[in-house]
């Protein structure tokens, strides 16, 4: 009995880090003699996982024969985990693959995906994953293809005007019935083109998730959140609100009425983007309250979309959506109020806002003149607070959108059963994002 209770001791120093509550079970076997004065070996080994729980798998052996004296195992609660889902932005070619090729059930995830869009859309999500074409054609002969065409043209979007009204438009218009193919293209791969982005980061997520479901690798009591995009992959692992088919189909649609929402050139670009602001680089006092100043005093003087969006770390961590020409704006400010040494809130203090303000305006306007200046499309550069976040073309949560919110709140609320939700796996464990 001695003998078990300081091998469960070990257990609970060592794989439970000193949280005795954390070990769920312990069973032990006496397998052979301890005498007076032996020394013991013990050796505990993490040999898979159930529910979240480590299972330790445990040995005492007499040090000076080898032969073992007890034989155990014990179920070890981790600490509390918290899964979070990400956003656009964070797409990668070949991302999910690897574990595509090596786990059966995150396979099974991505090929009902590749079947519902190629038998709905006539391409493979993987396809794009893989290799991130700059160009895919869909052909739209054939039975099967007329059937595809069809899909294309039933896709429609609703704008809401200023008075209220609604407005419907088709997403293809170039696609009618005499259509014999459409040509999907984006001059840094479809990979970073929205419509594509959108399911591939969610199937990437979700098919993470299951795999590591069927490894007992999940805690009961998790709790997940999603940062915009990733709040459909957090809903579908922990509460399966949509089948993947309708999960893919939710965000396909979601990406193209905001690819579509965005004027594109030939080559399919845009003139929006994002980027990341961390104001304490710029200096010690420079701090939400500044950068905020100085964001709307930007797109108050050229006109251009320029808001901050994404209010992440208090004074470090900002994201701010707008037009290309306001976001390099933006960071040939804060690159001259850094190298400058010029102290926003120290002349609020000493000046008064109507100096303060000139005296900014000043700034942005050469500044803005270098932008205009550039030659076009605009590359953003990192600068010394601000970080241009490649691949997005969309001002994502910015007022630009706004105007598609309800219809697509329409749209979603088709795809999803209520009476298939359960609440219970929502209540105390789902943590929602404000922005979408």
């Amino acid at each position: 009995m001695y003998s078990s209770a300081a091998v469960r001791s070990l257990v609970e120093t060592w794989a439970a880090e000193n949280h005795i509550g954390r070990v769920r079970s312990f069973h032990a076997s006496l397998v052979g003699m301890v005498l007076p004065n032996d020394d013991i070996e013990v050796r505990l080994q993490h040999v898979g996982m159930v529910a979240g729980r480590k299972i330790i798998k445990v040995e005492a052996s007499n040090k000076a024969t080898e032969e073992k004296v007890l034989l155990g195992e014990a179920e070890v609660e981790q600490p509390v985990s918290s899964y979070v889902f990400t956003g656009q932005g964070s797409q990668e070619q070949g991302m999910g693959m690897e574990l595509y090729a090596s786990s059966p059930v995150a396979k099974e995830v991505w090929d009902r995906a590749d079947k519902h869009f190629m038998d709905t859309y006539g391409f493979a999500i993987t396809n794009i994953v893989k290799n991130n074409p700059k160009e895919l054609t869909i052909h739209f002969g054939g039975p099967r293809g007329k059937a595809i065409r069809q899909n294309y043209m039933a896709m429609t979007f609703e704008t809401v005007a200023v008075d209220g009204t609604t407005k419907s438009e088709k997403i293809f218009k170039e696609v009618d019935e005499n259509t014999t193919s459409y040509t999907y293209r984006s001059p840094t791969g479809l990979l970073s083109a929205t419509q594509f982005t959108q399911p591939a980061l969610t199937l990437m997520e979700k098919a993470s998730f299951e795999d590591m479901l069927s490894k007992g690798l999940v805690q009961r009591d998790s709790s997940f959140a999603g940062h915009s995009l990733g709040e459909y992959s957090a809903l579908a692992a922990l509460a399966d609100v949509m089948p993947i088919e309708s999960l893919v189909s939710v965000v396909f649609y979601r990406g193209l009425t905001m690819q579509v929402a965005v004027e594109r050139d030939a080559s399919g670009r845009s003139n929006y983007s994002m980027c990341a602001v961390n104001p304490s680089r710029i200096s010690k006092t420079f701090n939400e309250q500044a950068l905020q100043y100085v964001v709307e005093n930007i797109a108050e003087e050229t006109k251009w979309l320029l808001e901050i969006v994404n209010y992440n770390i208090a004074n470090m961590q900002y994201v701010c959506a707008g037009d290309l020409r306001a976001l390099d704006t933006l960071t040939g400010v804060t690159n001259y109020l850094k190298a400058q040494k010029i102290d926003i809130q120290a002349l609020m203090e000493t000046l008064s806002i109507e100096d303060v303000k000139a005296h900014l305006v000043e700034i942005i306007r050469e500044c803005a003149r270098q932008t205009v200046a550039k030659p076009t499309p605009l590359d953003l550069q990192r600068g010394f607070a601000t970080i241009p976040l490649k691949g997005i073309d969309v001002p994502f949560h910015s007022t630009f959108l706004r105007s598609g919110v309800k219809p697509f709140r329409s749209f979603l609320l088709k795809k999803i059963n209520k009476t298939t939700i359960d609440p219970g796996k929502l209540v105390g464990k789902y943590i929602p994002n404000s922005e979408d």
